[in-house]
């Protein structure tokens, strides 16, 4: 019930026909599937199944030059307890939704988005915070004077999108989105 490095250190490779037809229902752990494959520019994952799937980390680590990741909406993450540098080194992606991230039993989610310095657009919506998971610099290395965060400050309120409220912007700038979930300030000061 493991798809776990499938495609491990295939850095040559550069396309994956037939990712369609993965049942991927049963599997509970996906870790480092696309590990350095740093030739690979578009993954289509819009077919994956990841409900029942444990351990997410490494998924994507070292796909550098990885430019749209297809079908990431579509992941189920409510049974994922570690996500540790699932995107780190992606640094050709621009733009992630993950707003059907569901993180509630997450232990480790250290470095998930480490070295993704081309983003300029992260959904982080249905994020849930817990004060159980590993988080260090989670936000390491994204040009926070570019990047543009859509996120829900608590799970009641509505969503907004503002670059004044935005956790990414440059330190300097003093500001913070607060819930009873996360201080994303204080992540911001650790990464910097």
């Amino acid at each position: 019930r493991s798809i776990s490095y499938m495609f491990y250190g295939c850095s040559k490779l550069e396309e994956i026909k037939g990712l369609s037809n993965f049942k991927t229902d049963n599997i509970i752990k996906m870790k480092s599937i696309f590990y350095n494959c740093e030739n690979l520019i578009l993954l289509d994952l819009t077919k994956f199944r990841t409900d029942k799937v444990n351990e997410l980390n490494h998924l994507f680590f070292g796909c550098s030059n990885l430019k749209e990741i297809r079908g990431l909406t579509n992941f189920k993450t409510d049974n994922a307890t570690t996500m540790k540098c699932m995107f780190s080194g992606c640094k050709n992606l621009t733009s992630l939704d993950l707003s059907s991230f569901d993180s509630k039993n997450a232990k480790e989610m250290s470095y998930l988005l480490e070295g993704c310095s081309s983003l300029k657009e992260l959904n982080i919506n249905g994020f849930i915070y817990n004060n159980q998971f590993k988080m260090d610099g989670i936000f390491k290395g994204i040009d926070k004077t570019k990047c543009k965060l859509k996120v829900t400050s608590s799970q009641k309120e509505p969503k907004h999108e503002s670059p004044i409220k935005n956790p990414l912007l440059n330190s300097k700038t003093k500001i913070s989105i607060e819930s009873k979930d996360y201080n994303f300030k204080k992540e911001l000061e650790n990464d910097n």
